[in-house]
């Protein structure tokens, strides 16, 4: 699928819906599937498509995929511009790359095509024609192109020329009409649209057909989405051949692990040598991009893409007794959702799952400095297929509470006047908390990138930085660091007469959560829970009196937890605490008032003040 199914969660960050403008119009689409064999698929297109203005970013740059195993046939392009001749443009006239430069071998290539008109509108015709070798990947048909198009009309017909049966997955659409072996679908008067706050799922804005034959070959192999056992035998042939580790360089390995009595340790201790002696590398050649290499390859050369990482991994553990599951899921902060209970090959990355006593645990194993067990955005909270021939499941790796993701922050504010504040900074950061921070491997960065970061985490309006300690990351399936920072606020505080303002959002400028949008009409996805606790000691002269203290407060709802206490230590001394914790939840148009009310007051709430009256 062309669009990133993007489900939107938060943590210390926000997304805010945009007006978005028409920028494109889909006059007519027609995509025709022919599935002749289950080795062999032509996919027939042709559609024509007007640019409305200079903003359109998309459909005026023709791109088109293709490898040995994907091949265009025949394509042409016909554009018309206002007050200009026609022109048609042939396979020749596109220029010609690899399709993923991150990889070090790829087949995977792409034909470009940018059109780069300047007048507008002007129309684009586009025909061509593309065979698949295999029935694995039957494309999606998602003929909305971004949110700033327009949809006339589109049309979709699928021949089925196997004894294979066709599943379909449909959204923002209806269900194909057929007999069993040909299927047809029509959509018309698609609305450009905007994206809402807390949610850029594809899936629930764009029309869209997934495809899939319950039975598939793919290269040599055969495999079936009748079940998640039989796709995961499928895959269990993919490295079936895959060892070819000697048993002297086995030797060799298990006399650079050192031996622990504690499965989990013994795991971790696995896991330190991969990391010391291996690095991420893709190699995507042929079925490579399904197929681990060999694990002798693998450990002579120290590299390998996260098939050939994940099931090298797997043989050393296995050489200790560990069980590992090698482990294929879909990666991206934001595709949490692609693979549910229906067998389907929605996978882009893999991992390994170990089923300690304990606990289970799951490696990233392409990471040189992960810390052991920790998934973050990347990978946890998903389902994943644990490959085990016909035993395979789907398993959910591992999600993050509210406890976890957490900030847990001292303020030591030394007030000697009002244009000479001192203070000092105690953080601990936790888990996806720490992750979004950019402080996982502080050591790593620039001195300017460091100071960036700091910055960043450091939300206290106008404060100048003189000095900072960054403990290194803990190596724990929820990780923690320790951060100190001294500087000084300056003229920080607003000062009227005799009168000091003490304002909670001089410090949190950072409104955790908001929405900026009146209505709603899609769901609100707050994936990632967290908590964050300010504490703030204010130290003040004596010739300073508290005029006006914080009003304490409490909020409790189904959504998460707001208060701010207030209290005085003694003559010349106040504590204000302050706490703010988001569950995860997915939150339907109904609740979006509820919800939107507990953030606005958290907002109101923080505009709360102590008023210092100098004498």
């Amino acid at each position: 699928m062309k669009k990133i199914l993007v489900t939107l969660g938060l943590l210390l960050m926000f997304f805010c819906s945009y007006a978005a403008t028409k920028n494109s119009i889909l006059h007519y689409s027609n995509t025709e599937i022919n599935i002749e064999s289950l080795n062999k698929v032509t996919v027939k297109k042709s559609y024509k498509v007007e640019v409305l203005n200079k903003f359109e970013e998309y459909v005026n740059k023709i791109i088109l995929h293709y490898s040995p195993e994907h091949k265009i046939s025949n394509i042409e392009v016909i554009v018309e511009v206002p007050g200009s001749k026609t022109k048609k443009y042939k396979r020749k006239d596109f220029k010609d790359f690899a399709a993923d430069g991150s990889n070090l071998a790829t087949d995977s290539r792409a034909i470009i095509l940018d059109i780069g008109a300047n007048k507008f509108p002007y129309f684009i015709n586009v025909e061509y024609e593309k065979i698949i070798s295999g029935t694995m990947f039957i494309p999606d048909w998602d003929p909305q192109e971004n949110n700033t198009q327009y949809v006339k009309e589109a049309s979709y017909k699928i021949i089925n020329n196997t004894n294979a049966d066709l599943i379909f997955n449909n959204y923002n659409m209806p269900r194909p009409k057929g007999n069993g072996k040909n299927y047809t679908a029509f959509i018309q008067n698609i609305e450009h649209f905007d994206y809402e706050s807390y949610n850029y799922n594809s899936l629930d804005y764009y029309p869209v057909l997934e495809v899939n034959c319950n039975k598939f070959e793919f290269f040599d192999y055969q495999g079936s989405f009748d079940s998640w056992q039989t796709f995961g035998d499928f895959q269990s042939q993919l490295f079936s051949n895959s060892n070819t580790l000697t048993a002297a360089e086995l030797i060799d390995i298990k006399k650079e692990i050192p031996f622990k009595e504690n499965k989990l340790e013994q795991a971790k201790a696995v896991y330190d040598y991969l990391q010391d002696n291996s690095r991420y590398v893709s190699v995507q050649l042929g079925i490579g991009g399904w197929k681990p290499q060999e694990t002798g390859f693998t450990h002579q050369k120290k590299y390998g893409d996260c098939k050939a990482l994940s099931y090298y991994t797997k043989i050393l553990l296995d050489e200790f007794d560990i069980p590992a599951y090698y482990t294929t899921i879909n990666a991206g902060k934001y595709s949490f959702g692609k693979v549910n209970q229906k067998p389907n090959s929605n996978f882009n990355h893999a991992i390994l799952t170990i089923p300690i006593e304990q606990d289970t645990v799951w490696l990233e194993c392409t990471s040189q400095s992960n810390p052991f067990g920790y998934l973050g955005t990347f990978t946890s909270d998903r389902y994943a297929l644990a490959v085990d021939g016909t035993n395979s499941k789907l398993v959910k790796t591992r999600a993050y509470n509210k406890d976890d993701n957490s900030s847990q922050s001292k303020y030591y504010i030394n007030i000697k006047d009002a244009d000479d504040i001192s203070v000092e900074i105690e953080k601990t950061l936790s888990a996806i908390v720490l992750q979004e921070s950019g402080l996982m491997n502080f050591d790593n960065l620039t001195n300017v990138e460091q100071i960036n970061r700091l910055a960043d985490v450091n939300m206290i309006n106008n404060f100048k930085m003189t000095d900072y300690k960054v403990s290194p990351t803990t190596n724990e399936i929820v990780p923690k660091c320790n951060i100190s920072i001294t500087g000084d606020i300056g003229t920080g505080f607003t000062k009227k007469g005799s009168r000091i303002f003490f304002k909670l959002n001089d410090f949190f400028t950072n409104q955790e959560i908001y929405f900026n949008e009146a209505e709603r009409t899609k769901p609100i996805y707050l994936q990632y829970p967290f908590t964050k606790v300010d504490v703030i000691f204010i130290a003040y002269p004596k010739n300073y009196t508290v005029e006006a203290p914080v009003k304490p407060t409490q909020e409790v709802t189904k959504y998460g937890e707001f208060n701010i206490d207030y209290t005085v230590i003694d003559d010349n001394n106040i504590m204000v605490t302050r706490k703010v914790a988001f569950n995860k939840g997915t939150y339907q148009v109904a609740e979006f008032e509820a919800l939107r009310t507990f953030t606005q007051t958290i907002k109101q709430k923080d505009k709360e003040m102590v008023v210092f009256k100098v004498e």
